[in-house]
């Protein structure tokens, strides 16, 4: 069995980062990592025998993060250039949307362990990761087009060359 300081020493970079890149604020990003570490202290239940602590620890972040969420929303947005057009753009997806987003594109978790530490099905990972990944790509996209281009649907080709 691993001591909690070593827990807290391994896993407390990643614990932070999720909750930062679901909160976008730093003082609530530590307020809520460490909040998931001392209740994993007190409570016994949050890191079950035979569930990867890792992945209990994740489970206590999200769920946490997630239900600070709207406190989180009314304050000012600082962040600027592209990481700041990201955070906004992640702050407009579905809670559960972003989640399965961060942990999975951003912490490189397995669809498999994601879907455990959400409650959701693999399948339903891979739909909202999608999901948040084309609404970011469609958002991010218009936002860094140069002022005054045209985007076209229609493919340009060259015209052929008539025999007279």
């Amino acid at each position: 069995m691993t001591s909690f300081p070593e827990l807290a020493t391994r896993y407390w970079k990643s614990i932070h980062r999720v909750c930062w890149n679901l909160l976008s604020d730093r003082k609530a990003a530590a307020e809520v990592a460490e909040a998931t570490f001392l209740s994993a202290l007190h409570d016994p239940g949050i890191l079950p025998r035979g569930v990867p602590p890792e992945r209990a620890l994740y489970r206590e972040a999200v769920s946490r993060s997630l239900h600070r969420l709207p406190a989180v929303r009314k304050t000012p947005f600082d962040s600027e250039g592209a990481g700041g057009a990201i955070r906004q753009v992640l702050l407009r997806l579905d809670a559960i949307d972003r989640a399965a987003f961060v942990l999975r594109e951003v912490e490189q978790l397995p669809t498999e362990e994601v879907a455990a530490v959400l409650g959701i099905a693999p399948g339903h990972v891979r739909q909202r990761v999608h999901r948040a990944t084309m609404t970011l790509t469609g958002f991010l996209g218009r936002s860094f087009e140069a002022p005054g281009a045209a985007r076209s649907s229609t493919i340009k080709t060259p015209r052929s060359r008539s025999s007279t």
